[in-house]
């Protein structure tokens, strides 16, 4: 015989007690793994949303950096400076311009048609005595490291994150909480 304080401390109205942590069911587990993947893709949208805020501060350092002394424009002084040229080449992955005599090249990135650019007039914008944007008749193009075009990409990966998977796991959840739904509904 056992003695009545162990017996009372595992039996109550004499049913066993059981100390087991709550195990969730499989409808329960699935939601809890997609609340994760959810909250996971969240993370890395927040990561994204971090990266583009950051080039966009580095953007608007652009923006108000002061004009160049003559001697400054390619120089790394943080300064900027807008020059005259003329497009020798353009290619998916580089602009080349002339400045007075100098030749600039740019790395850059399109898709599609690129034709016809060369010999046209371009303005280059230059800053730490590098291009960082061409422009002139018929092609806008930012440099392939430009902060204006990382910031916005950073961006864009952000919210797509965000609505792509809001939309793709909260579906998946409803449509589970749908089958469970009915499922216990047709059960007796």
């Amino acid at each position: 015989m056992t003695s009545g304080h162990t017996d009372a401390a595992h039996r109550c109205d004499n049913h066993a007690v059981h100390s087991v942590a709550p195990r969730f069911t499989r409808p329960g587990r699935l939601t809890l793994i997609a609340l994760i993947f959810l909250a996971v893709a969240w993370a890395a949208a927040g990561g994204f949303v971090l990266l583009g805020r950051a080039t966009s501060a580095a953007a608007q350092r652009v923006r108000d950096a002061p004009e160049c002394a003559p001697d400054e424009t390619f120089t790394a002084t943080p300064c900027q400076a807008t020059l005259s040229g003329t497009v020798i080449s353009l290619t998916h992955d580089e602009v080349d311009v002339d400045v007075d005599g100098r030749r600039i090249t740019m790395p850059i990135q399109i898709v599609g048609q690129v034709s016809g650019a060369a010999g046209t007039r371009a303005d280059v914008t230059m800053y730490r005595g590098k291009p960082i944007h061409v422009e002139g008749t018929g092609e806008k193009v930012d440099a392939r490291d430009s902060p204006v075009q990382d910031s916005f990409d950073y961006f864009n990966v952000a919210f797509a994150i965000v609505w792509i998977s809001t939309v793709l796991i909260g579906a998946n959840v409803v449509g589970m909480w749908i089958v469970v739904r009915s499922r216990r509904k047709a059960s007796p």
